[in-house]
């Protein structure tokens, strides 16, 4: 099975500002997704892109459809929130992906939302087969056994209880725990991970926004997008050992 996991990054988003003015995010991931199309092995190969953990808003995957376009890739989207296709029309659509695409957001809905349309087992079935996994933020998170559950621990201000932290249930393609967006987390934070990992005896990885880490078929390597970003590797012992090629 071939992952790539994408700890986070800008995917050429706008944003309306409070004084009105339009601010247009970049692209900061793109030499990673240059790599996945490349690990297709096809200068223009057919993409899906999954929105689910952002409720399928057109306003968060249209900016990764045209992205990945301009890549040269044969774009096309899967929606699953509401009025989802049946499993059978769904085969017909993977049969013809070489790499599946999950963009982030809410993490546990998505997972939710592929489990009960059984979708969770049709991405371990083509997953098997060859087309390559992959995703940024909770399109990463999703393919390990763990992640936390850092985003429904917060309180009435939005700050987290890291108290209550601990690990919710993955897709379970890739052993261990996986956190995202790991540069933007305190060193106070991440003393709750790792008191986590060694309280659970779970080892895992972390990623810094625009650093992934490529599973490929039993090799590991990391590529990342910017300068001094990193993926770490978490254990109970020693818990930021660096994995780097």
């Amino acid at each position: 099975m071939r992952i790539v996991a994408i700890g986070g990054g800008e995917n050429g988003r706008t944003k309306i500002l409070p004084d009105g003015t339009i601010k247009q995010y970049p692209f900061e991931n793109t030499p990673i997704n240059k790599k996945i199309i490349e690990l297709s092995g096809k200068k223009n190969p057919n993409i899906l892109i999954l929105g689910t953990a952002g409720n399928d808003l057109p306003s968060y995957t249209d900016f990764l459809i045209t992205h990945f376009q301009s890549l040269g890739a044969n774009v096309s989207e899967l929606r699953l929130i509401n009025n989802p296709p049946t499993i059978d029309s769904i085969r017909k659509i993977l049969d013809n992906t070489d790499i599946i695409y999950v963009g982030g957001g809410d993490t546990l809905l998505m997972i939710n939302c592929w489990r009960r349309t059984g979708f969770d087992k049709l991405l371990k079935e083509y997953g098997d087969k060859g087309v390559i996994l992959s995703g940024l933020s909770a399109g990463a998170i999703c393919w390990f056994e763990y992640y936390d559950n850092n985003d429904y621990i917060k309180d009435e201000t939005g700050k987290t209880d890291w108290e209550k932290l601990d690990f919710l249930p993955g897709l379970g393609f890739i052993k261990g725990f996986c956190v995202p967006h790991y540069d933007t987390k305190s060193e106070s934070d991440r003393m709750y991970f790792n008191a986590l990992l060694e309280k659970r005896g779970v080892t895992g990885y972390a990623l810094d926004n625009c650093a992934a880490i490529i599973f490929d078929n039993g090799k590991i390597s990391t590529i990342t997008s910017q300068p001094n970003k990193n993926v770490y590797y978490l254990n109970p012992i020693q818990a930021k050992t660096q994995e780097r090629d």
